[in-house]
């Protein structure tokens, strides 16, 4: 957890991830900017790779692709093709 002391407002970059979301970034706390307010280039190379990981773009580490339910390969697939 974070520290309430902690002050993010010098923070030049904050995300979150989390498997279910992927790499969501942060860009303003408690309404102030963070940097220039802006998701940055690495948060969207970080949030691009891990999409394409998961969805089955990117075929590295097939293993950590684990079907859950019957219908996720057919969600890849259509995810994929377009």
């Amino acid at each position: 957890p974070a520290d309430p002391a902690y002050d993010f407002s010098r923070a030049d970059v904050i995300m979150l991830g989390l498997a279910e979301r992927g790499i969501t970034p942060i860009v303003s706390v408690d309404r102030f900017p963070l940097g220039d307010g802006r998701v940055g280039p690495m948060t969207r190379r970080l949030s691009s790779a891990y999409l394409n990981l998961v969805r089955g773009i990117d075929k590295s580490h097939p293993e950590w692709r684990t079907s859950v339910y019957r219908g996720a390969r057919v969600m890849a697939e259509a995810v994929a093709g377009s």
